[in-house]
Order: structure tokens, then C-alpha cells, then sequence
């Protein structure tokens, strides 16, 4: 029986090893790919310091690093806090000081427009999608060296079904960001219901156009990953036209 999010992946990719997990940019996945990148970046953020309960801000938008990320920080044990990547910068010092996060993953573009403000926060490491940014200094690292420089190794974890695995924050755009915490059970229960409802299988191909720092468009890639279908992430809100196009394609 599963208790833990992060084993819904190890199970698929034990049995859809070599299916394609998730379509991005033009690339296909497998979901043994991403399982060796999310065990990649536990270790990392392990061997880094972090431990379980640690909270992770995940600043990317629809992307595959924001796949990857979401079960490697729940391999590690931390809370994954996935945001919108189009935040004004004082939704994001709000959020980061809120969460109490210690690790931000972002992109270059994001990092640039926000460096002082970021330099200001108490982060232990921020992972930038962009080799450009080691000029910032140490605190900041490539992501890819994070996901490409450990072996598939399973990690080890004390992760309680009552732990914390997420916490989902709202826009913001009637007061601060609230943020809503949601523990392994609560996401499992979630996933479950929703799989019940829809009935996903491994033969399915599921577009998501949903932001994943939203409920429901987190909820596509977690119900692919968990029933071996295939995720076709596009970016968040892409004029309906492009989807309609998707969709005849694939």
C-alpha cells in the first residue's frame, strides 16, 4: 500500500520503465527518466543540507524541471511549495518569508529581475536553470548539475504519511497568498478519488495547459505519473487555438 506521495513514481516507473511519462518542448520522458532525475536532485538537496520538513519553493511554471522538482524535494523528505513563475516580486518575498523556505528553484529570467531581492532572503541555496547565473555567487548553482552528476540511487527518507508533503498558495489577489497545507494523506486521498472519477490508464495522453503551482493542473501530472499515462505539458494558459492544434497532433 502506498503511504507516501513520492512512491506513486517509484511504482509506475518500476512497471512503465522505458513509456513515455511526460511530452515538453518537442522532448519525451520516461518515466524511468524521471526518476533518476528526481532521485539525482534528492540527493543533492540532501547532501546539502536538507532534511525532512525543510520547504522548497518551486518558481518555474510549466516546465519539466517543475516535474522533476516536485518529486525530488518529496524524495528528500521537504515540502514542495510550487508557485506561478509570473509572481510580482512582493507576492514572492511574501511567499518565501511565509513559507519559511530555505531552497528556491527558479529560472535565470526570474532571477535577474529579482536578484536583491533574493539576496536579501535567509536561502541556503537557490538552483537557477541557467549556467549564466554563477556571477551571483555560491548560494547560487546550476540546476542541471543538481539533476545529471549523482547515480540512480534510491534515496533514504523518513517521511511520515502524516507529514507535510505540499503547500499550495493562493493568487493573492484579495489580501497576501494563503497558503493551504496538504499532507501525503491529503494528496494521496486526492489523487485516489480523482483517479476513481476519471479513470486515467496507461494508455491515455493528458494535456495540461493548467498551471502545476494550481490545484488541479498539479493534479494532472501527479495522476499521470501515478497511472502510467502520458503528460503533455504545455505552458501554462496557451491561447486555445495552439491546444486545439495539440490535440489534432497527438
Amino acid at each position: 500500500m502506498i503511504t507516501q506521495m513520492q512512491h506513486l513514481l517509484d511504482h509506475s516507473a518500476c512497471k512503465y520503465q522505458n513509456k513515455m511519462a511526460v511530452s515538453y518542448a518537442k522532448k519525451a520522458y520516461t518515466f524511468q527518466d524521471i526518476l533518476t532525475k528526481a532521485n539525482s536532485l534528492c540527493h543533492y538537496l540532501q547532501n546539502n543540507g536538507v532534511k525532512r520538513g525543510d520547504r522548497i519553493v518551486v518558481l518555474l511554471g510549466n516546465t519539466i524541471e517543475t516535474v522533476i522538482s516536485f518529486w525530488g524535494i518529496l524524495k528528500a523528505g521537504a515540502i514542495v511549495i510550487p508557485v506561478g513563475k509570473d509572481l510580482k516580486p512582493n507576492k514572492i518575498d511574501y511567499i518565501l518569508k511565509d513559507s519559511g523556505a530555505i531552497v528556491l528553484i527558479t529560472n535565470n529570467t526570474i532571477l535577474s529581475n529579482n536578484l536583491e531581492l533574493l539576496k536579501a532572503q535567509k536561502l541556503d541555496k537557490v538552483l537557477v536553470i541557467d549556467p549564466t547565473m554563477h556571477k551571483h555567487g555560491n548560494t547560487f548553482e546550476d540546476f542541471q548539475n543538481a539533476v545529471n552528476t549523482t547515480k540512480n540511487l534510491a534515496p533514504l527518507t523518513t517521511t511520515l504519511s502524516i507529514d507535510l508533503a505540499a503547500i499550495i498558495y493562493t493568487s493573492g489577489s484579495t489580501g497576501e497568498p494563503k497558503g493551504v497545507m496538504l499532507t501525503h494523506q491529503n494528496m494521496l486521498a486526492a489523487t485516489h478519488a480523482l483517479n476513481s472519477y476519471l479513470g486515467y490508464t496507461n494508455a491515455d495522453k493528458v494535456l495540461c495547459a493548467l498551471p502545476l503551482s494550481f490545484d488541479y493542473g498539479l493534479y494532472q501530472m501527479i495522476m499521470s505519473i501515478s497511472t502510467g499515462a502520458t503528460l503533455l505539458l504545455e505552458k501554462e494558459f496557451t491561447w486555445p487555438i495552439f491546444l486545439l492544434k495539440k490535440i489534432a497532433q497527438d
